[in-house]
């Protein structure tokens, strides 16, 4: 990752930082461990903020199987497509962030790092490195997917991560 993709991750997460630290108040609640199935634990501070560790391994065994006429032997291989680990969590109520490495493939790179303010649910902004909606593919996480990969359209036309600024909202009923 280069100098200027890390200095525009970090930024907005050292200005909210910097923004809680200069905050005057009681002192802070003690903070309590809870857990959820299928979302695993979070350590909570009252509303004032929660912190979620989060990780998962996407692994693939492609076997080969050449007919007996050739004069190939069979293959077998497995690769970890995928071994993600990140947090995520809130603070104040209305910040959220979430931050996502990954190991796969034989390479590390950060996949996720931003902080998203939303006081309603009609509008939310998000800056830092997220997913870029290009397709319907890109708008479901792949810990949720059925199969490892991904089309081959979203592969080659699509760009899964950027670095920038996503506003974003849900309708109301």
């Amino acid at each position: 990752m280069n100098i200027r993709r890390a200095a525009a991750v970090a930024v907005p997460f050292l200005l909210v930082a910097a923004s809680a630290v200069a905050a005057e108040g009681a002192p802070p609640p003690q903070a309590e461990v809870k857990y959820k199935p299928g979302s695993g634990f979070t350590l909570v501070q009252a509303d004032d903020f929660t912190l979620q560790v989060t990780g998962r391994l996407q692994a693939r065994h492609t076997y080969m199987g050449y007919d007996e006429d050739r004069d190939i032997t069979d293959s077998s291989n497995f690769t970890a497509e995928r071994i993600r680990i990140g947090v995520k969590g809130s603070f104040y109520k209305v910040w959220t962030y979430d931050l996502e490495a990954d190991f796969g493939k034989g390479k590390s790179e950060l996949r996720k790092g931003y902080i998203a303010w939303s006081q309603v649910p009609e509008a939310k902004i998000a800056m830092g490195q997220m997913n870029v909606k290009f397709d319907r593919s890109q708008l479901v996480s792949s810990a949720k997917t059925m199969l490892v990969d991904r089309s081959l359209a979203a592969s080659t036309f699509g760009q899964e991560y950027d670095i920038g600024l996503d506003v974003s909202g849900a309708m109301r009923e």
